[in-house]
Formats: C-alpha cells, sequence, structure tokens
C-alpha cells in the first residue's frame, strides 16, 4: 500500500512519502453500503449472498476532510463471494480520475503486497481537484459473483497496513496532496440480517376460470442487504386447483431499509373445485426463510 501512496504523490506533483502529514478538523467514515447509496447506513450492513446472484457493494465516503486520493482494500469471504470488477463512475473524485490500482485477487494492476485471495483494491487520484469538505458521497463500488447461499456473509476492510488513515493498521489510506486524512471505518456485521413479508389480495372468493393478481411486500430489516429466492405452493392439492406463479422472476435484491413488492397471478379452471385454497409465498436467504398466506374460495359458479 505505501507504494501505491507513493505513486498517487508522484501523480499529485507532490513531494517525497517521507513529507506525508496526518491532519484534519474531524475524522470522517469509510464503509460499505448498498449500491444506490450515496452515504453511510446507519448500521453496519448484515449481507446475504444468494447462489448465482451478483452482489454489489458501495464504498463510501461521509463527513470527510478535503481529499484527492484514496487506496483501500476490502476483503470478502472467497468461499462465498468473488470480486467481478470494480467502478469508479461516481465517484467523488470526479471524472478527471487516474487509476493507480484495481487489483482482484491478486489480478489486474497496481497490486499491493496486502492484497490475496478475496481481496479487492482500489486507488485512484483526482488530477487538479481536491474535493470540498466535509466530503460525503461514493467512492468506488465492487460487483461480486456470489458462489453460494449463505445469509451471513463478512466483508470488511482489510487489516495489516501502516501509515494508514485508520488506526491501528486499516488498509484504509485517503490522502490530500501530502497529507493522509484520518477516518474510521464501517464493514458488515458478518451476522445475519432479517427480512419481512407481507401479503394483499383484493379477493376472499375466486369464480372459475378466472385469474387475479395478488402481491407480496418484503422488506429489509437489521441491515439485510442482499439476494431472496422466491417459492409458491398452493394447498391442499386438487385436480384442476389452481395455479399462482410471479409475473417476474422469483429472485428479490433487498438493499438496508428498503421494501420491494413482488406481483403474482392466480388462476382458477372451468373445473377447480369449489374449496377454500392457500398460495404460500416462502422468501428464503441461507437459513433464514419467512413465509405469507393469500387465503380464498372459489366459488361454486
Amino acid at each position: 500500500m505505501l507504494v501505491t501512496i507513493l505513486v498517487i504523490i508522484a501523480f499529485s506533483g507532490l513531494g517525497p512519502l517521507s513529507q506525508l502529514e496526518v491532519y484534519g478538523q474531524s475524522i470522517g467514515l469509510v464503509c460499505l453500503a448498498g449500491p444506490q447509496s450515496a452515504d453511510c447506513p446507519p448500521t453496519p450492513l448484515a449481507i446475504s449472498a444468494l447462489n448465482g446472484t451478483q452482489l454489489t457493494v458501495a464504498v463510501n465516503i461521509q463527513r470527510s476532510d478535503r481529499l484527492n486520493g484514496f487506496d483501500i482494500l476490502v476483503k470478502g469471504d472467497p468461499k462465498v463471494l468473488r470480486g467481478s470488477s470494480v467502478d469508479l463512475g461516481g465517484s467523488v473524485l470526479g471524472s478527471n480520475i487516474l487509476p493507480i490500482a484495481e487489483c482482484i485477487d491478486f489480478k489486474g494492476f497496481g497490486c499491493s503486497g496486502a492484497n490475496g485471495i478475496g481481496a479487492v483494491e482500489v486507488a485512484a487520484v483526482a488530477l487538479g481537484f481536491s474535493t470540498p469538505a466535509p466530503t460525503t458521497g461514493r467512492l468506488f463500488s465492487i460487483t461480486y459473483n456470489a458462489t453460494q447461499s449463505s445469509s451471513a456473509v463478512e466483508v470488511d476492510f482489510q487489516t495489516g497496513c501502516s501509515m494508514t488513515s485508520v488506526s491501528p493498521d486499516f488498509c484504509v489510506t485517503v490522502v490530500n496532496g501530502a497529507n493522509i486524512v484520518p477516518e474510521t471505518v464501517q464493514g458488515s456485521t458478518g451476522l445475519p440480517g432479517d427480512f419481512g413479508i407481507s401479503s394483499a389480495f383484493c379477493c376472499p372468493t375466486l369464480q372459475k376460470n378466472s385469474d387475479r393478481l395478488g402481491s407480496v411486500s418484503l422488506e429489509s430489516k437489521e441491515g439485510f442487504f442482499g439476494g431472496l429466492s422466491l417459492s409458491i405452493s398452493v394447498s391442499p392439492l386438487r385436480k384442476s386447483g389452481p395455479v399462482a406463479f410471479f409475473l417476474t422472476s422469483a429472485k428479490v435484491f433487498l438493499e438496508p431499509g428498503t421494501s420491494t413488492l413482488m406481483l403474482l397471478l392466480i388462476v382458477t379452471f372451468p373445473t377447480t373445485p369449489p374449496v377454500e385454497f392457500t398460495v404460500t409465498v416462502t422468501a428464503t436467504s441461507g437459513l433464514i426463510s419467512h413465509s405469507a398466506d393469500i387465503t380464498f374460495r372459489v366459488s361454486p359458479r
């Protein structure tokens, strides 16, 4: 990481590494956040992974002093998440950015000795520009491929570095010219979050040979951030019984503090028996599972 900082300073037209000084009127926060967020969540993320999907994590900064460069290493669980790409789009450094390092699993360019399997390193400098203080916004984002499902994935900032912005040894260095800007960090909890599910339906009774829309609402709780898989079952099982299916994909992505609405279509047939049926929608994240029911009766006519 120190070599990378030296490169940043050289491209900034500043002095040697020995001239770096720690300064700052206030200590900002470098954090992991959802991809739609431009600041830091009030509590750490509780990250969930759904096998076969992608998960994008933003690395944001909040209420920092002025800055014009950074070098940051993020470490994920390589058994569950593998880095796929990084993106400096929308960074607080502006549009005139010189990337110094984009290194995933020690592949790419500018890799420091602290990089390795499960690590993603991004370093960049703004050319001819420093952000105003206080600075809040996106630094960069990381897209991961989920290689297995898990309701509790730890993603955090790498440790083992020296002369950085975060004591004692976090690999997070934010600079403004020849100065290291002090920061704190907020990663993920490494623990399961939770989510809520509820249902809504228009009609206590359905005619034979008809169809109606129902919905389920899914809400992030306790910092839940990640993917859910949805399934539908109908009971009791009857010949020509009703069927139900989602109008879109049965996979849902929730960001912390958000909710989403999923529509499903319930269909009856001319020979559907006139009894009460229950459609159960189950949402699953790793070992966590919650369900919601839609109950209706089929009219005899």
